[in-house]
């Protein structure tokens, strides 16, 4: 656990098994977590970490976007769960397919799932997952929810992007801190789609940005800097 500021921390993410960021917002009365984790043992583990840090269990769980890494911990954890319109869809989809190894394989073969997924599940959710099922979401937004922990909100609000088109950030107005998500893992495809997600981003009232798949927190400078090496790398036709 990292203190990222007053009443927040975070766990750094694991590369090798795709476990994201995971963090818990404390205000006065209640607490918030951001995402799920990408297994119910990852979460589990949040939740002895919280444990270990006198710190409370989140009363809230708020998700990112719907990728495996950051809703397959749900299922583990007893907070209401936050989403957005379109990743509360996407979950709906996901419930219908089936998560066993077979299943998954031949998903990847055909291009319809992420080989990550497969390493990811069979690392971290080894053994039968036929009966699997993602906890869906209680609490459902269409583009923007306010929620006060008490002394403390914490803004949800939807960016959209190519990674994942549902994706939202969990922004901090108070302590100026947004997570992000995977918002940064754009595909380049489009200009018009990257300048709407950096634009969205650079006009957050956030000073700290924290991504679901890097260490340390960024300083909007530093986020400024990345959005303009991308704009550098467009090509003559204007794409990325």
């Amino acid at each position: 656990m990292r203190k990222l500021a007053d009443n927040i921390w975070y766990t750094e993410p694991v590369a090798e098994t795709d476990r994201p960021v995971l963090a818990i917002i404390q205000g006065a009365s209640r607490a918030l977590m951001v995402d799920g984790g990408n297994s119910p043992n990852h979460a589990l583990e949040f939740l002895r970490k919280l444990r270990d840090h006198c710190l409370p269990e989140p009363d809230y769980v708020a998700v990112t976007h719907s990728h495996c890494d950051h809703i397959f911990g749900l299922s583990a954890l007893s907070g209401i769960v936050v989403s957005n319109d379109l990743t509360a869809q996407r979950i709906q989809t996901l419930n219908t397919l089936r998560w066993d190894d077979s299943a998954v394989a031949e998903r990847v073969a055909q291009g319809l799932e992420y080989e990550m997924t497969a390493i990811m599940l069979k690392s971290e959710m080894p053994g039968d997952r036929t009966d699997f099922k993602i906890r869906e979401p209680e609490i459902i937004y269409t583009d923007r929810l306010e929620i006060d922990l008490g002394h403390l909100v914490c803004r949800l609000q939807k960016i959209g992007g190519d990674h994942a088109p549902d994706s939202s950030v969990i922004l901090i107005p108070k302590r100026k801190i947004a997570f992000i998500g995977d918002c940064l893992y754009l595909r380049k495809n489009d200009p018009a789609t990257v300048e709407a997600v950096y634009n969205s981003l650079l006009g957050l009232d956030a000073e700290v940005y924290v991504d679901s798949h890097e260490a340390e927190p960024m300083t909007k400078e530093r986020l400024e800097r990345r959005y303009f090496k991308n704009r550098s790398l467009k090509n003559d036709d204007g794409r990325y």
